[in-house]
């Protein structure tokens, strides 16, 4: 299986042991998902960590009035849902393909197993880390902005997700309605 990305996403936060790269190889599974099918279902438990090769995820939660749509995800980022994967309980949310992708994921014993490599523990330990302090730096910094900005700031960092996503989830993902959204791509494409 080729996890040639995987490998220099792993590299940007250090070196891991060759051993540990093996493991991956024979462990990691691969599938492509289509648009809009559900990769973790809300309410069901979480026992496995994602990786997308190619494509876009976002994370939706919802409640008997809306849709929110948590974060989005792009080829080349990890992602799960670490409340449910770490306490075993059921998912708050739920996981979607927003376009056809390719997504590699690991389960649970064998993610454990992962840890016991020193240099890989190190590794996964500093990109939990750095996706944790990104995303509340994320929603400290999109609390004080407008949508436009939100969207612009969107475009610079994950142009596919603006470019491949359903207008109704990207309005979700801003909290904007779709006609709202629809204006605020009028004057990003504007500029």
């Amino acid at each position: 299986m080729d996890i040639t990305l995987l490998e220099e996403k792993l590299s940007e936060y250090g070196d891991p042991e060759p051993d540990a790269i093996t493991f991956l190889k024979e462990h990691i599974t691969e599938r492509t998902v289509e648009p809009n099918q559900i990769i973790l279902r809300e309410e069901t438990p979480n026992r496995r960590v994602y990786f997308i090769k190619e494509g876009i995820a976002y994370a939706e939660i919802s409640n008997e009035q809306t849709e929110r749509v948590k974060w989005l995800a792009t080829t080349g980022h990890f992602f799960t849902d670490c409340s449910s994967f770490e306490s075993l309980g059921n998912s708050e949310i739920t996981i979607i393909a927003g376009v056809r992708s390719n997504i590699q994921s690991l389960g649970i014993s064998a993610f454990n197993h992962l840890l016991e490599f020193p240099r890989m523990r190190h590794i996964i330990r500093k990109i939990q880390k750095h996706y944790h302090a990104e995303n509340a730096a994320m929603l400290d910094r999109f609390r004080q902005m407008k949508p436009l900005e939100i969207l612009r700031e969107l475009w610079e960092s994950q142009p596919d997700a603006i470019r491949y996503l359903k207008r109704k989830t990207l309005a979700a993902y801003l909290g904007v309605s779709r006609n709202t959204l629809t204006k605020l791509l009028k004057q990003l494409y504007q500029r």
